[in-house]
């Protein structure tokens, strides 16, 4: 057909174009300042806002994992507020995208599409929030780009590029080990060719208890003198729904909430306001014993409450979830810019939030884990059966969604998009992993 031939010649014009690497930096670069100027200098939440001062003093809470405070100290000797850490995610996301997109396809191309991920919004969402989990999930991208590179390339920089990013990315929120525990075994299972399963999980689990008493030993020695976790607020969610399972104040008599009557205990997280914990809040051993009289003496209300909380963290009504940024604190240093560009890339979103199908706001699903976690396990199954360097990739990136989700079972959180980024980054990854490499090749073993 004569009006399909030119259409043809410009996208094989197009496709050669996008192989060369000025084009591709291009991309990259455009996309990176693209997100700087609709999101500077950065939008802070309550959390950002309380890890930014411990950044400024110097005194660090283990609440939230010190180390993305520590890193925000540093980079304070070359600008204050909030604008380097987003650079900082920023190019961990671009560079990762940068180096995915080096890496051949089936046909010997390069992978150029790669470079547009950071423009689905379930990614850039939230690239212009100043979080963890955001940090968090970029810095696992970019170790995983570096660990394809390193397989392809055997480079001693990238192996090291990518435990330091991999370091980050386990270090700054309390619950990244899950998202590492199915790599390990993986990798184990593989170089063991697949015989020794059992060996396989028991080195994991002792390296992973290595990590957590490696990373409590380093959080102790950037914050000695202030104690903090979040798993006090864990606790407290847990006692309140497991007492309006029973129907009686489970708390204990010596505890704040102890002679509360029930329909003043919240029924889920944030049900009462967030100055409710502050205010019910007691000490670790306190809480600890409180806790644990609750799962031994109440056992099956206990497990109803845990899954009650996991389904109400995981089912969050989207349109107050964060699925794009909050905006910023009264109290942050400075305000996040009424962008155009902004709002231009948000509408997507806001489109997605709004719109109804059959009466039904069906399109908010995309941001559920609801339809990323059959998509990860299906990945993972077709990654499996493989046995090259793609399809182990595949495995790699939709385990550690999934047991990264999975982890919010034993540490049910409130309702919020952006502690699934990781989940729905992975997917999306092992999913355009699987468009360039559908089947088995011999350009991708290694």
């Amino acid at each position: 057909m004569p009006t399909v031939k030119p259409l043809v010649d410009f996208w094989r014009d197009f496709d050669s174009a996008m192989s060369s690497i000025p084009a591709r930096v291009i991309i990259c670069i455009t996309i990176f300042f693209l997100f700087l100027f609709a999101y500077a200098p950065g939008g802070m939440s309550f959390d950002s806002v309380r890890q930014y001062e411990q950044a400024l003093s110097g005194t660090f809470s283990k609440h939230h994992p010190p180390i993305m405070a520590l890193i925000w100290r540093l980079f304070l000797f070359f600008q204050q507020g909030a604008l380097p850490m987003l650079c900082f995610h920023l190019l961990m996301l671009s560079v990762a995208c940068l180096i995915m997109s080096e890496l051949p396809s089936c046909n010997g191309k390069k992978q150029w599409l790669w470079l547009f991920l950071p423009l689905l919004p379930q990614v850039y969402g939230n690239a212009g929030m100043i979080w963890k989990d955001v940090g968090m999930a970029f810095a696992f991208f970019l170790a995983f780009s570096l660990y394809l590179k390193y397989k392809m390339s055997r480079s001693r920089l990238c192996l090291g590029l990518c435990l330091l990013f991999c370091f980050y990315g386990l270090m700054v929120r309390h619950n990244a080990v899950a998202a590492i525990l199915p790599v390990i075994f993986l990798l184990f299972f593989w170089h063991n060719q697949r015989r020794k399963w059992l060996k396989s999980a028991f080195m994991t689990i002792i390296l992973s208890a290595l990590i957590l008493v490696s990373f409590s030993i380093i959080n102790s020695f950037i914050a000695p003198k202030i104690s903090g976790s979040p798993l006090s607020f864990v606790m407290i969610n847990e006692i309140s729904v497991t007492s309006h399972l029973a129907g009686k104040n489970l708390f204990d008599k010596a505890h704040p909430a102890g002679n509360m009557k029930l329909d003043e205990i919240q029924r889920y997280p944030g049900h009462k306001g967030w100055d409710w914990y502050n205010n019910v809040n007691a000490s670790r051993k306190l809480m600890i014993n409180n806790w644990l009289n609750v799962v031994i003496h109440y056992p099956i209300e206990y497990i109803q409450a845990k899954f009650k909380l996991f389904l109400y963290c995981i089912s969050f009504p989207l349109e107050k979830n964060g699925a794009f940024s909050y905006g910023m604190e009264d109290d942050a240093p400075e305000k996040l810019y009424k962008s155009k560009l902004r709002s231009l890339l948000e509408m997507p979103i806001k489109f997605c939030m709004d719109e109804t199908v059959f009466g039904l706001h069906l399109l908010r699903v995309f941001f559920l884990p609801i339809f990323w976690i059959p998509l990860s396990v299906l990945s993972f199954i077709i990654g499996m059966r493989r046995n090259d360097v793609a399809g182990r990739s595949m495995a790699l990136a939709s385990s550690s969604g999934i047991s990264y989700f999975l982890s919010y079972l034993a540490t049910p959180t409130t309702t919020d998009y952006r502690f699934f980024l990781w989940t729905n980054l992975a997917i999306i990854v092992s999913l355009l992993i699987w468009f360039y490499a559908p089947s088995s090749s011999k350009r991708l073993n290694g």
